[in-house]
C-alpha cells in the first residue's frame, strides 16, 4: 500500500489496555473493522445505560484502527512503513502522536527494546533504502 499523491493525511488510531479503575467506573470502547464504538462498563446501572445510549458515539471516518491487543510491529508494517518508503520516494511525510497523558503515545513511537516503535523501526527502514540504492 503506497500513499496517494491525493491522500494528504491519513489517521491511524491505536485503544490502550484500560486501566483497573476505567474498566470498573468509565466508558470503554471497541474496534469495530476501521471504527471504533463507544460500549458500556459491565457494572453500569440501567439509569446509565439510558443516558449513555442518547450520547452513544462512533468515530469512523478512520483510515485505520488498532485495538489494544495490536503490537508496534504490525501498527508500523500495516500503516506506517509504506508511509516512510514514500518519504523515501519523495514525499513529505510524518508521523504524530497524540493523546493524553498516559495514552501510550511514547510506547509507540519509542517502544522498548523487546518491541521497538515506530520510530527505531521507520529509522531502520530509511537506512536500509539507503543501502540499497
Amino acid at each position: 500500500m503506497s500513499v496517494s499523491k491525493d491522500q494528504n493525511i491519513r489517521v491511524c488510531v491505536r485503544l490502550r489496555p484500560l486501566m483497573k479503575s476505567e474498566s470498573e467506573s468509565s466508558v470503554a470502547w471497541t474496534v469495530d473493522s476501521d471504527t471504533i464504538r463507544e460500549i458500556e462498563p459491565v457494572n453500569a446501572t440501567v439509569e446509565r445505560n439510558v443516558m449513555r445510549n442518547k450520547r452513544y458515539r462512533a468515530f469512523s471516518s478512520l483510515d485505520r484502527v488498532f485495538d489494544e491487543l495490536a503490537s508496534n510491529e504490525l501498527i508500523y508494517e500495516e500503516f506506517c512503513r509504506p508511509i516512510a518508503m514514500d518519504a523515501m520516494r519523495g514525499y513529505h511525510a510524518a508521523f504524530i502522536a497524540y493523546g493524553q497523558t498516559a495514552s501510550g503515545k511514547t510506547h509507540t513511537m519509542q517502544g522498548v527494546p523487546s518491541s521497538p516503535g515506530i520510530i527505531p523501526r521507520a529509522i531502520e527502514d530509511c537506512f536500509a533504502h539507503i543501502e540499497e540504492e
